[in-house]
C-alpha cells in the first residue's frame, strides 16, 4: 500500500520553488532556476529558453545536472544557513553568482 507523500516536510522542501540571478560579476544576462519536488530542475534563461536537468540536495549543497546540447553540466550550488540564497562559483572564472528564492506566488 502506498501512503500519501507529505511534500512540505520533506527536508529538502526549502529549495522547491523559482531562484532569481541577482548578481553576477561576469556580467551574465538574468535567468531563473526552478526546482520542483519531483527532483527536476530547470534554467529558464531571459528569451524564454528552459533547460532540463536534475538535482539532488545534501547537507551543504545542491548539486543539479542540466544537458546542454546534449552534454551534460554538472553545477554545484552552496545555500546559506537562511536558505535564501544559492551560490555557484563559475569555473571559468573563480568569480561568485549568487540566486536569491523568490516568494511563492
Amino acid at each position: 500500500m502506498l501512503l500519501p507523500v507529505n511534500l512540505a516536510a520533506a527536508p529538502e522542501a526549502w529549495v522547491y520553488g523559482r531562484w532569481e540571478l541577482v548578481q553576477d560579476p561576469d556580467g551574465s544576462r538574468r535567468d531563473w532556476l526552478e526546482f520542483l519536488p519531483n527532483g527536476d530542475v530547470f534554467n529558464i534563461w531571459q528569451d524564454g529558453t528552459r533547460v532540463t536537468g536534475f538535482y539532488v540536495v545534501t547537507s551543504y549543497d545542491v548539486k543539479a545536472v542540466f544537458t546542454i546540447d546534449g552534454k551534460d553540466l554538472l553545477t554545484t550550488f552552496f545555500f546559506n544557513d537562511a536558505h535564501d540564497e544559492l551560490r555557484i562559483v563559475t569555473s571559468e572564472t573563480g568569480r561568485e553568482s549568487v540566486y536569491r528564492k523568490l516568494p511563492a506566488p
